[in-house]
């Protein structure tokens, strides 16, 4: 009896320092680089879903591993992302990520190194990462820490006036984006381009007008009713844009972006940024080569009563 009591208390030990040494997986890709630029460690892009039922193989039989654990927590900084999500989404098209589960793994300088599109059993794995896991692949950097973030600020309410044409409504494309659901405001907030990314909030608020000649249309784009394509594609930072509102939830951004591009007819982006410590996402309306021909296209687009900036996409 006393050896049976002895066993089970070794086996309760086991299962606890099991549990403790999983992988923490980042969410934040820039805190991610700067770990790993610092200790002299890699890290890997986990790009996952929570639909994909290979990457839930993976999650409960790969990264349960205790090899794999150990090993990934003494060399690696392992980030997770959820193509779901709207930054996610941006990422996985950066990376020109086509299939799940992804792994990518990148060297201490963040240059990419290894890529896996496919199911990963725990040996397999644990191969790949200690065949990437070189001196070369793993020296200290110099590297600037991520901005921290602080207490987010009040989002203002506003809709800039938009002028009625009969431009079809475009169409909207990705099949790991969730539903919309309807948006009690447009959660807009006003700032204006500085010199950095800590731009100035306007805290004046500005009255929400409904629109009243809404069709069908869009009542079922906002109501999320439908299916919608969404194509996304990572942007250059050349050349100049106007921007015509900031946003905090990605919700609404894709429902403000389907009526900007109705209404005005031009190539529409979205830059995901911080804010005060807030993640924000602006709007901006056209491409342009220099500054005059963003101005032009501004002082259009002031005349119909809508607040813009001109934008150069360089300093974003």
């Amino acid at each position: 009896m006393k050896y049976v009591i002895i066993s089970l208390c070794l086996m309760a030990c086991s299962l606890c320092a099991n549990a403790n040494s999983a992988p923490d997986f980042l969410v934040s890709l820039p805190d991610a680089k700067y770990k790993a630029a610092t200790e002299g460690k890699l890290y890997f892009l986990k790009f996952t879903a929570d639909w994909c039922r290979p990457c839930q193989w993976m999650d409960e039989h790969t990264f349960t591993d205790q090899r794999v654990q150990t090993y990934i927590n003494a060399n690696y900084v392992p980030v997770k992302i959820n193509v779901d999500d709207f930054d996610g989404m941006v990422i996985k098209q950066k990376y020109e990520v086509e299939y799940l589960p992804t792994l990518i793994i990148f060297n201490s300088k963040g240059k990419e190194v290894a890529r896996f599109s496919e199911s990963l059993g725990p040996s397999r794995l644990l191969t790949i990462l200690e065949e990437n896991n070189t001196p070369r692949n793993s020296l200290r950097q110099k590297a600037e820490a991520p901005v921290k973030e602080v207490s987010p600020v009040s989002p203002v309410i506003t809709r800039p006036h938009l002028p009625q044409t009969n431009t079809p409504s475009p169409i909207v494309s990705e099949t790991s984006v969730p539903p919309l659901e309807v948006p009690s405001n447009t959660n807009k907030v006003e700032d204006k381009p500085g010199t950095n990314t800590s731009d100035v909030i306007n805290s004046k608020p500005v009255t929400v007008t409904t629109n009243t000649s809404i069709n069908a249309e869009e009542m079922a784009f906002l109501n999320g009713e439908g299916i919608f394509e969404i194509d996304v594609k990572y942007q250059v930072k050349e050349g100049y844009s106007i921007q015509i509102g900031v946003y905090k939830e990605y919700n609404n951004v894709l429902a403000e972006v389907n009526k900007y591009k109705k209404s005005y007819g031009e190539r529409v982006f979205v830059h995901i940024d911080k804010l005060n410590g807030q993640t924000v996402y602006r709007i901006l309306i056209g491409h342009f080569t220099d500054a005059n021909q963003a101005n032009s296209k501004k002082i259009g687009l002031e005349s119909t009563g809508t607040i813009c900036y001109v934008r150069n996409l360089a300093d974003m």
